[in-house]
């Protein structure tokens, strides 16, 4: 039977989920050096167009283009420079909000309340945080505070059976903050590692609602005055500029500790992302680009400032993965070595003796042992025995540029 076609890395999936945005912005820059260009003002005025157009923001389209006129400015150069150095900028924009979404052992249980507008993918998103909990082998509870929605109920209770989480509900329209109340009782009795909270999605820009909200957090505080411990605000992608004021928002109302970035496979503004980093400074824990679990990582700014701008990854830095799933390695027999004239002496005498060692060329001797991993294999020599072979050598994984892995 034939083996089924492997699904692409969570970069592979990143860069797919990304493609609508990077073709605005690849498209607009290789737009402005369709041919090698001068770094001009013209030149900068186009590129902050093609910045703001893609939902990066006036502020942060002004930055990127300022760092590129100091190091680029009366300089002939590519599309493909101008995308090299915008992601590099980019990542270095995000490094400090890159935070996973960590649970403390020593609270138990370890609250997080889960916020966000209609329609972000709240319940979903609490559905996959429980199952990469779950996977960890903590212990999960999941509330559906979500009282005036069935359907998100029993969205929940699906995910809640899927990864063996806890799960506790109410009667329908019952009140929020009672239900978290309760949940957060049962989670403590049973020494529960973590207690997710489920809300009712809500306008930012409805006051009523946001108050309950609070309620929310004040109810709870009455049974752990430390709780909840992280309040995470989910924000669509596809909202574009508009995230913003949701966060301005939920963090006057709430108390916002950290976001999480859904659907970014979905939208071409998935540079929102780089201004609401710059202009809030709230930890990122995470990105979804799917519907699965496998879909929702960790925040990787090196990965995501790439895949924005179309661009692989580095293979030439060292990574802690492979660059490609290959079980063995590739290894090509066929091919003649190159003789080396310098280590066969010249019309040798026959002898009945064990012939003399030759000795190796002398640059040979000079060259460090990893400067040799990329060249061909010579012919094996019996005076050489402790050299490696190609098979060690090709054994050694290649690696990529990022370091992280999730």
């Amino acid at each position: 039977m034939a083996d089924e076609p492997k699904r692409p890395g969570f970069f592979g999936r990143l860069r797919a989920g990304l493609s609508r945005s990077t073709e605005r912005l690849t498209g607009g820059i290789t737009g402005v050096f369709s041919t090698k260009r001068r770094l001009d003002d013209e030149a900068l005025e186009e590129l902050e167009e093609v910045l703001i157009m893609a939902d990066l923001g006036p502020a942060t389209a002004a930055k990127l283009t300022a760092s590129l006129a100091r190091e680029k400015f009366d300089k002939e150069v590519t599309d493909l420079e101008v995308r090299e150095a915008f992601a590099l900028d980019i990542a270095k924009m995000l490094e400090p909000v890159a935070h996973p979404l960590t649970i403390d052992p020593t609270r138990k249980p370890h609250v997080v309340l889960v916020a966000g507008v209609n329609g972000v993918g709240k319940t979903t998103t609490i559905g996959k945080l429980a199952q990469q909990f779950r996977a960890e082998g903590k212990s999960v509870f999941m509330a559906a505070g979500d009282t005036f929605r069935a359907a998100a109920v029993e969205q929940l209770q699906i995910w809640a059976d899927r990864t063996g989480a806890q799960f506790v509900s109410g009667n329908h329209g019952a009140d929020a903050a009672g239900l978290a109340f309760g949940a957060l009782e049962q989670a403590k009795a049973a020494g529960a590692d973590v207690l997710l909270i489920d809300t009712a999605g809500r306008l930012h820009n409805k006051d009523n609602l946001m108050q309950e909200l609070q309620k929310i957090t004040r109810v709870i505080k009455k049974l752990d005055p430390e709780a909840p411990h992280d309040t995470v605000l989910i924000l669509d992608a596809t909202t574009g500029q508009n995230a913003h004021a949701q966060v301005e928002t939920f963090q006057t109302m709430a108390n916002i500790s950290g976001l999480i970035v859904t659907k970014l496979d979905g939208t071409a503004r998935g540079g929102v992302l780089v201004s609401l980093a710059e202009k809030f400074g709230l930890p990122v824990h995470a990105i979804g680009v799917g519907e699965s679990a496998e879909d929702m990582r960790p925040f990787l700014p090196e990965d995501y400032a790439r895949s924005l701008m179309g661009l692989n990854r580095d293979e030439a830095a060292p990574v802690m993965e492979p660059v490609a799933e290959i079980p063995e390695p590739v290894i090509a027999p066929e091919l003649e070595p190159e003789p080396v004239a310098e280590l066969i002496e010249p019309e040798p005498e026959p002898v009945l003796s064990e012939p003399e060692e030759a000795e190796p060329h002398p640059e040979v001797l000079e060259q460090e042992p990893e400067l040799l991993e990329d060249e061909l294999e010579t012919q094996p020599d019996p005076a050489n025995e402790d050299k490696p072979t190609a098979e060690e050598q090709s054994a050694k994984p290649k690696r990529r540029l990022f370091g992280l892995r999730w």
